[in-house]
């Protein structure tokens, strides 16, 4: 069954300006702005009270519509009204069970099955329960990438049919003003070379590998380079990171900033002489494309999915090496024409990554999703199960919302079976 125009919900309740979920956040604001100024599809996005400001931008595209909600209980009554043809939960959790609307879950990874020493025992117990009822459940999955595509086949057995692939994009670049550039290197006080890494502090962002190799940078070729580093600091690994510093005597070379205003993190990245990403684990490392997009120097991780975008084995480097690090770091500090080509090669390979040429990916998936609801004899059953779950909790629909759809069904079937006799 061919449907032109589709019309698409997405979850957005858990989003919040302050980003502290990361790089989740960042996929989901701007694979929402991509679907609306790329595709002619209808976009449903429902935000928390208060949070609105996220997508103002989108306001006046006709194919938008915005709809915060205080409480949840409402949700289920606008998705019939709006005529909701695919679901999406932009992260691995099923917020809000349906069967009679089709769900499309995205998973960015499955970092704890392939380092669980990074997680607690409650935390890798929690993400397996709600990941895998997530994937098992739903219609269809999105991975950010191939290697999660194949991780999601491996650990949760499912079916590779039932994941798609979906390349997460970027826009052209707006260039943030460069008359502030003056003015952020005061507020922030940076030097006139700096290397620079955005990310949280979590384990695998590998901040402690980074940090050793600042030192064999000074103790082996006689460089005191300062690392400057934005992102939320997570209290329980952020100490041990402290220490290592401590330990390393690099207290004047380390500065931990926080989070920061966009155009602030930007002009930061555009002065540094080069971004150095150390990850252990990624996704699809929208940094480094955010580097490449706008023009810096950005060394990385040999993993898959960085390995892709950079495409040239000079500017890799093995994360679990210090020493490789520091190594690739010197030839970018010493090699201005090596940063010129670096900076030229990430131009050109970002050109396959801009959002109207990868969300087809995900639209295709909306599609395989709607045209694979339809051909299931889909009952009126199914609705009704959605009204006794709703009836069971509370949390999503009231109980008097609940009677009065009760009672609406029963007298809907009793008029279609009157007329039928």
């Amino acid at each position: 069954m061919k449907k032109p125009i589709l019309t698409i919900a997405i979850n957005g309740l858990w989003m919040r300006r302050q980003n502290e979920i990361g790089g989740g956040f960042q996929y989901a604001e701007r694979l929402i702005y991509a679907l609306v100024r790329f595709t002619p599809h209808k976009i449903v996005v429902f935000i928390s009270s208060g949070e609105e400001s996220i997508f103002q931008n989108l306001l006046p595209y006709e194919n938008f519509k915005l709809i915060a909600l205080s409480d949840t209980k409402q949700l289920f009554n606008i998705l019939r009204r709006e005529n909701v043809d695919i679901f999406h939960e932009l992260i691995p959790v099923l917020s809000f069970p349906l069967r009679s609307i089709p769900v499309v879950v995205t998973l960015h990874d499955l970092q704890h099955c392939r380092f669980p020493e990074f997680f607690s025992k409650e935390e890798i117990k929690w993400r397996n329960q709600h990941y895998q009822q997530a994937v098992k459940n739903c219609e269809r999955v999105i991975a950010i990438h191939q290697h999660v595509k194949e991780d999601i086949n491996k650990f949760f057995l499912i079916p590779l049919e039932k994941i798609d692939a979906c390349t997460t994009g970027c826009d052209v670049p707006v260039e943030p003003n460069l008359n502030n550039m003056d003015f952020v290197k005061t507020k922030y006080e940076l030097p006139s070379e700096y290397i620079f890494y955005p990310a949280n502090t979590w384990i695998h962002k590998n901040h402690i590998g980074l940090i050793k190799a600042l030192a064999i940078l000074k103790e082996k070729y006689n460089k005191n380079v300062i690392l400057i580093c934005t992102g939320k600091q997570y209290s329980d690994h952020f100490q041990n990171i402290k220490e290592e510093i401590r330990g390393l005597g690099l207290e004047h070379q380390v500065k931990f900033l926080g989070y920061i205003p966009e155009e602030d993190k930007l002009l930061i990245m555009k002065a540094a002489t080069t971004m150095v990403i150390p990850t252990l684990y990624e996704g699809c490392g929208i940094p480094t494309m955010e580097a490449m997009n706008y023009g810096a120097p950005v060394i990385c991780s040999n993993i898959e999915s960085l390995k892709e975008q950079i495409g040239d084995e000079r500017f890799l480097f093995n994360p679990r090496d210090s020493n490789d690090i520091a190594q690739k770091i010197f030839m970018m500090l010493t090699d201005n024409d090596l940063r010129i080509e670096n900076v030229t090669l990430g131009l050109q390979r970002i050109q396959a990554y801009r959002w109207e040429n990868v969300i087809s990916q995900t639209v295709d998936t909306y599609k395989k999703t709607f045209e694979s609801f339809s051909r299931k004899k889909i009952n009126k059953w199914l609705y009704f199960s959605d009204y006794i779950y709703y009836c069971v909790y509370p949390k999503y629909v009231s109980i008097q919302q609940a009677a009065i759809r009760f009672i609406t069904w029963v007298v809907h079937r009793l008029f279609d079976f009157h007329k039928r006799l």
